[in-house]
Parts: C-alpha cells; structure tokens; sequence
C-alpha cells in the first residue's frame, strides 16, 4: 500500500513539472513575439517617415520645375528679343558706315564703346553679343536665387501622426558658369510621431542656349543706290600702287597703269583675271590720243577701269573689242563698235554715233543720282543691236529717259539678247513691256548687277552674328537617403 502511494506521489510531481515548463516555454514565445511586434513597429514609423520625406522632396521639386518652366519662358523671350534688337542695331550701324554717314548714337553699350567707332564692326557685334549673354545668364540667376529665397522652412501633413517638412536653407545656389548648370540644395524632414528621416536633394538645372555658332546670320548692309553705283566704279581692294614696268611681276591685286602698250600689257599678266588696272587716259594708254580709235583692242581677260578727268571719254571706233571689262567712271561717247564680242563695258552714259553691235557681251548704263545720266543711239536704222547671248542693263533710276533713246524699240533685241531694267517706273508708257526671256525688269539693285556680269565683289559684305535657336532645358534631381 505504502508503495502504491509512493508510485502516485512520483506521478504528480512529473505532471506539475510538465505544467511549468510549457508555462515557461509559453513565456518565452510571449516574449519574443512581444519584441518582434516592436520592432517591425519601430521599423514601419521609420519607413514612414522616409515615405513622408519623398513626399517632401517630390512635392519640392516639383514647385520647382514649375517655376524654372516660367523662368525659362522669360529668358527666352529675352534672348529672341536683345539679339533681334541686335540684329536691328547692327544693320542700322552698317548701312551707317557703309554709305559713310554719322554712326547713330544710343546703338552701343558702355562696355562695346571701345570697337563702336572702329573700322570694322565685327569686333563691337562680338562685344554686343558677349553683353546680351551675360546679361541674361545674370537674369536667370538671379531669378533662381529669388525663387529659391521664396522656399521658406514649411509644414505640410500627410495625417494626423505623419507630416514632412522643408527646412531652413542652409546654403544658395551654386552657378557654374561654364558647364551653365545651376545645383539648388533641398532638405526635407519627414516625421511620424518621435521618428525623423532628413533627405538631402539637389535639383540640376542646365540654362538653355539660345546662341548658336554653326546657325550664324549675316546682318545685310543697306547701302544707297550713289553708294553702290560710286563702289562699281572702284576696284575691290583699291590700291594707289603704280604698276610694275614688267607686266610678269603683277600677279595679283590693283595697279595703276601709267605707259602707252596696254594691250600688250594686259596680254603679258600671268593671269588677267587676278589683276585690275587703273587708267585715266584709255586712248593714251593704248598709245592712240589724238583719234582714239581702239580698234581690235584685245583685254586677254583682264579687268580696266577708267576715271576721265573730264567726265567723258570720247572713242571714235571701238571696233572688234574682245574679251575685256571695261569700268567707265563717266559718260562712253562711241561712234562706231561692231563686232564686239566677249565683252562687260559699264558706264554712267552712253552715245553711240553710228552703231553698237554686242555679241557675247554685257552693256551697262548707271546713270547718276541725279538722274541725268543717257543712253542714246541714232534715231533711224539699227544702230544698237542687243545679240546673241548679250544684255543691254539700265538702272532707271540714274538716266534721264527725256534725254535717252526709245527703249520700246523692238530692233535693239535680235537673237538671244536681252533688256534688263531695274526697276519698274511709274512713267511706263516710255518704256517697254516685260517679255518673259527678252524683256525683263528686276527690283533687287544688286542682283540686277550680278545678272549683269557686274563685279560686286568690292560692295560690303555684311557681318555675322549668333543667331537665336529655341533651345530645351534639362532638369535632374539627386536624392541622398544617408544611412
């Protein structure tokens, strides 16, 4: 009996140390369920208050975008306007110096003064342009360092226990100049409850470029009709220099030519293209002052002008001229030229006594600004005849057509030759009709020049400047999460 009970007693005592340890074990598993629920607490409000800082940081940024887009419109219509009003300016300048009138005042910054006055004006578009750039580089941040100084520290809740907030700007932008990039800094603090997340940003905004180098535009120079007609009658590149007895050592450039043999002179260039010369007696250049008469006179290609001291060159005959450019600064009195061939003769007037027959062979009449300059011819038979691939080229605004020959006299044209006339006038009933291919009137001075084998290589070229291009901005952002 003592036994049984004894077994019974030992049978209690496993029991109730079974009951302790799953007790304890329960205890244990409590505990560290307890713990981990903590922990992913604490984890959660510390992702929510990273969430709640990109949330800071996007909203930002995106304020920011929208007031850069603003900024950039502004510039933009800044540069289109300063370099257009350049544009403006400059050929305002040009036409200026160009038609050798008084510069314009008010054109010029201070800082372009120095090169407003100089010879040539590349030098102070250059400067105008550098100013133009600056300027609005200063404009854009300056408007930057405005909108970022706007930022004030602000608090913006997404609930009741989170929340982000911008903080006190620590730092400006920072420009760099050369790579035309502005950083701005951001800092923003999300919050849930005790937990804090800082994030630092920087917005990258590149300044858009609205010059181009390869997109260059010329700034055309206006010069006045007397301008560009005085300038045909100057070589390009006019020099005083006396040409070299032996013709071999001019190879290039302008001369002056003082001897007798002209034509021999001419036929001995090494190349008569590259070579203008000067005369101020063509019949004693060509060693026949008392008749004149220029008969057969070949110009091997070569370029002459003439300047007569007395306004006028008398040429008996001119018969059988060949292969020259002939730039008579006065009235051409002729009384014969047949069969010439191959030829460009430009002249403030002409009078031709007999007969003119032009084959190959340009025939221009200038005129004055006082339009008194002529074109005659003897009133019966065919005195003038425009011929094969010839043209006869008059700029109605320098002749007297009281005192010039009918132009609506359909004889002067045989063949393929052409009337060109510049421009129209309103006196048309004494001047021809236009005739597609025969009979043409051109509006645009210098390409009636140039239509007209005219040289006009000595008339201004303009100047380039930058041209305006749209341009895009390129906008990054940088987040920096820490640890």
């Amino acid at each position: 009996m003592k036994y049984v009970n004894n077994h019974k007693g030992y049978a209690l005592l496993l029991v109730l140390l079974l009951v302790v340890f799953f007790v304890g074990l329960s205890a244990v598993f409590v505990a560290a369920s307890f713990n981990n629920a903590t922990q992913e607490r604490t984890v959660d409000v510390r992702n929510q208050s990273v969430v709640a800082a990109e949330m800071g940081v996007k909203y930002n940024i995106n304020n920011l975008v929208n007031e850069i887009k603003i900024l950039n419109q502004d510039y933009k219509n800044f540069m289109n306007t300063s370099l257009n009003n350049l544009v403006d300016k400059a050929t305002a300048v040009t036409t200026a110096k160009d038609n050798n009138l008084a510069l314009p005042s008010g054109m010029s910054t201070a800082e372009c003064n120095v090169f407003y006055s100089s010879t040539h004006i590349n030098a102070w578009i250059d400067c105008e342009t550098k100013e133009i750039e600056k300027a609005g580089l200063e404009m854009y941040s300056s408007e930057v360092n405005r909108i970022y100084a706007d930022l004030a520290p602000q608090e913006n809740r997404i609930d009741s226990k989170t929340k982000y907030e911008l903080m006190p700007l620590a730092i400006n932008p920072v420009f760099n100049q050369a790579s035309r990039q502005i950083e701005i800094p951001l800092a923003v603090q999300g919050k849930q409850n005790t937990s804090a997340k800082t994030l630092n940003a920087t917005l990258i905004v590149t300044i858009p470029d609205h010059t181009s180098e390869s997109n260059d535009i010329v700034i055309k120079t206006i010069l006045s009709e007397k301008e560009t007609v005085d300038r045909i009658f100057i070589p390009p590149n006019d020099s005083t220099s006396i040409c070299p007895v032996e013709a071999s050592a001019m190879t290039s450039g302008v001369c002056k030519y003082t001897g007798t043999n002209l034509e021999s002179y001419l036929a001995s260039l090494p190349d008569p293209s590259k070579v203008s010369i000067k005369v101020d007696d063509l019949c004693y250049a060509v060693e026949d002052k008392t008749k004149c008469n220029l008969n057969s006179l070949d110009g091997s290609g070569g370029t002459v002008y003439i300047k007569p001291s007395n306004q006028t060159l008398n040429v008996d005959n001119l018969n059988n001229l060949q292969d020259i450019s002939m730039y008579v600064d006065g009235d051409l009195i002729i009384k014969n030229s047949n069969s010439a061939d191959n030829n460009t003769i430009v002249s403030r007037s002409y009078s031709f006594h007999v007969s003119m027959n032009l084959t190959n062979s340009n025939l221009v009449v200038l005129g004055n600004e006082d339009k008194t300059g002529f074109i005659d011819w003897k009133s019966t038979g065919q005195s003038v005849t425009v011929s094969t691939n010839s043209k006869m080229c008059i700029n109605l605004n320098g002749i007297s057509l009281a005192n010039s020959s009918d132009l609506t006299d359909p004889s002067i044209l045989s063949n393929n030759g052409k009337l060109i006339l510049y421009p129209g006038r309103i006196d048309m009933d004494k001047l021809p009709a236009a005739v597609e291919g025969k009979i043409i009137y051109m509006n645009d001075f210098v390409a009636f020049l140039n239509e007209c084998n005219v040289n006009t290589s000595g008339l201004p070229e303009g100047h380039s400047m930058k041209q305006f291009i749209d341009s895009t901005t390129e906008i990054e952002a940088t987040v920096d999460y820490g640890n």
